[in-house]
């Protein structure tokens, strides 16, 4: 419990907290924005075309902003500096692996609880904004894809940052991500790359299922763990 604490009082610092009102401040401008152009653009007969058109808006935010902050937070967080209030941990050497386990699930729950919070702004907004957004299982689905998504490259992020030591190291991962988008046209021919960098759509076009994301997610929490545990 004391870990968790201490994790808690560093990761939710002065920095993160302005990167979450920031996501979450753009996050109500970009769904009033997107309603109005809806409004604008479409009728009540073209409903459904309208909703996807929201839902692309929004997924193109997290692509080219939330995806690459939330890189940043997990890095940042295993620089040498940020990292450095291991030190008040009493026996860290003895507790190492429980000391990154918390960590890395702190992290986790800070990244539900944006992704959440988006979200809901987002559901919440359009559907009393508009009459062409409503609550069903494409958002459910769309929150969990982006969710882990975030959580993956946000472990990646973590792996570089290790590795590296370098507050820039965590942009390598986001990096990958951009790459991933990238190339998506070419899915067919390179498959492969895919299964370990997976890409955000609202078809799954650039991943496996849900399932997949979340085998991916602890495949990479298992590296996070032993690069922690055994880099010197």
């Amino acid at each position: 419990m004391q870990i968790v604490k201490i994790h808690r009082k560093y990761l939710i610092n002065k920095v993160n907290v302005l990167l979450f009102i920031f996501i979450v401040f753009v996050e109500i401008l970009i769904c009033f924005l997107s309603i109005k152009h809806l409004k604008l653009e479409y009728n009540w007969f073209e409903g459904k075309i309208a909703f996807t058109s929201y839902l692309e808006t929004n997924l193109m935010y997290y692509k080219l902003v939330v995806i690459n902050l939330i890189c940043f937070i997990w890095g940042n967080s295993f620089t040498k500096n940020a990292n450095s209030y291991h030190l008040l941990v009493t026996g860290y050497q003895g507790i190492k692996l429980k000391y990154i386990l918390s960590k890395l699930l702190m992290l986790i729950i800070i990244t539900i609880s944006l992704i959440f919070i988006s979200f809901y702004l987002m559901t919440l907004i359009g559907v009393l904004c508009c009459n062409f957004v409503s609550i069903n299982k494409i958002i459910f689905e769309l929150f969990i894809n982006v969710l882990l998504i975030c959580i993956i490259y946000g472990l990646l992020s973590s792996v570089f940052t290790i590795l590296i030591n370098n507050q820039y190291a965590c942009f390598l991962s986001s990096g990958i991500f951009v790459l991933c988008e990238l190339i998506s046209d070419s899915f067919n021919d390179i498959k492969l790359f895919y299964v370990f960098f997976p890409g955000l759509s609202l078809n799954y076009d650039l991943c496996f299922g849900i399932i997949h994301l979340l085998f991916i997610s602890i495949i990479y929490v298992f590296l996070v763990v032993l690069v922690y545990l055994y880099k010197k």
